[in-house]
């Protein structure tokens, strides 16, 4: 157990901090039911921080199920309501000859709304009793409606701020969103311990754009069972963003969770 500590410890020692980095906290809750033995409903919700904590990132909550194959194979599907959070922005500056601003246009925050479908199959084996190692697939379907947000155009006239409706608004047209999800995992499994910490690696692939790598994640931490219902977590998150889509090279975050089984 020592050992597989030392590997936690130093995952995360090898994930440096830049400049451009960000962190943010994701607090996670969750409730699991065991029904008849091969089949299981769950309940969660989370919610995201960014900008070193100081905004909202989005919120979700979802609903899923599960069912076991048999001891190596577990099948599993489910649906997420997400809403982000985009703060106001300012763009569109004007400056006369002295750099002093007379004009800008101004976009509000606004929520955007999203819905998730996932699709999943892990596998998992157990080596010298206590150590588990799971493979997950998991397809993710999300679908972001048509939006239209407004926009206002300031401008300086006798020292006063006219404000105007701009001419244009911004319209963000109905997106779909294919991801391949594919995951490996080590765990300390071992019976009657109470500690699990665990590290794993995650790889994005976008499905409609021949599997193009969108970003890729690894979590080192560790979970704890207080007794047969209830359970707390926390793990280091390390995301780093792939393409164009985004201003945003690496997002550090802190996932607190806790989960209910009944």
């Amino acid at each position: 157990m020592k050992r597989l500590f030392f590997i936690v410890f130093a995952c995360c020692s090898m994930a440096t901090y830049a400049q451009d980095d960000d962190f943010g906290t994701w607090l996670e809750l969750g409730a699991e039911k065991q029904f008849v033995r091969p089949f299981s409903v769950g309940f969660d919700a989370e919610l995201r921080t960014e900008d070193n904590c100081t905004k909202v990132d989005c919120w979700s909550m979802g609903v899923n199920a599960g069912y076991k194959v048999n001891k190596y194979l577990k099948l599993g599907a489910g649906f997420t309501l997400l809403d982000g959070y985009s703060s106001e922005k300012i763009s569109k500056e004007e400056y006369d000859i002295n750099q002093n601003l007379i004009a800008y246009r101004q976009r509000p925050s606004y929520w955007t709304p999203r819905y998730r479908f996932v699709f999943e199959a892990s596998s998992s084996i157990k080596l010298w009793k206590r150590i588990r190692i799971s493979l997950r697939e998991r397809y993710q379907y999300t679908l972001q409606p048509t939006q239209t947000i407004g926009r206002t155009d300031y401008e300086l006239i006798n020292n006063q701020w006219d404000a105007e409706p701009a001419p244009d608004y911004i319209t963000k047209g109905e997106r779909h969103a294919h991801i391949l999800r594919s995951r490996i995992k080590v765990e300390w499994d071992k019976k009657r311990c109470d500690w699990s910490p665990f590290i794993s690696a995650e790889a994005h692939n976008e499905l409609n754009d021949k599997m193009d790598l969108r970003k890729v994640r690894a979590m080192a931490g560790t979970s704890y069972k207080i007794n047969r219902h209830h359970s707390v977590s926390a793990a280091y998150v390390l995301t780093r963003m792939c393409g164009s889509e985004t201003n945003r090279d690496r997002m550090h975050a802190l996932s607190v969770g806790y989960n209910y089984k009944f």
